[in-house]
């Protein structure tokens, strides 16, 4: 016969290994930086949003008005007799300070040809691409 001895019960039977202790830090760690990614994801997404919206209605200025006026218009619970009146404000002072960017940007071209040298002033004249630039930033069309 074999020489192993028979085993009866648990009497000379090794317990289980233990399983290996588990470690949180990568788990917490992984938390962390989804998170702080996420964060940041979503906060370059908000600011490209805001700008293109600021810039677009910067560009398109003859857009401000009416959505002024429907806002107000909620808001305020306007009859037509007052949204009549205050679109017809609100186009007024569009104009009032279209002429006056008109006027600044005027002044600004001044006072930077002044700064410029003379083979500077030239590369900023009106129809240049740096006063177009210029121009778009501080006086859309």
């Amino acid at each position: 016969m074999s020489n192993i001895p028979p085993i009866i019960g648990n009497a000379g039977v090794l317990p289980a290994p233990r399983p290996p202790k588990r470690r949180r830090w990568p788990t917490v760690l992984l938390a962390c930086v989804v998170f702080f990614a996420g964060m940041g994801f979503g906060s370059a997404l908000t600011v490209i949003i805001v700008l293109r919206r600021v810039q677009y209605a910067v560009n398109h200025p003859e857009q401000v008005p009416p959505r002024l006026v429907n806002n107000l218009k909620r808001r305020l619970n306007l009859n037509e007799s007052q949204t009549q009146a205050v679109q017809r404000i609100l186009a007024d002072r569009q104009k009032t300070m279209t002429a006056t960017r008109a006027e600044e940007l005027e002044k600004v071209r001044q006072e930077v040809s002044a700064v410029l040298r003379a083979d500077q002033a030239p590369q900023f004249a009106p129809g240049t691409p740096a006063f177009e630039e210029i121009k778009l930033r501080l006086a859309p069309p």
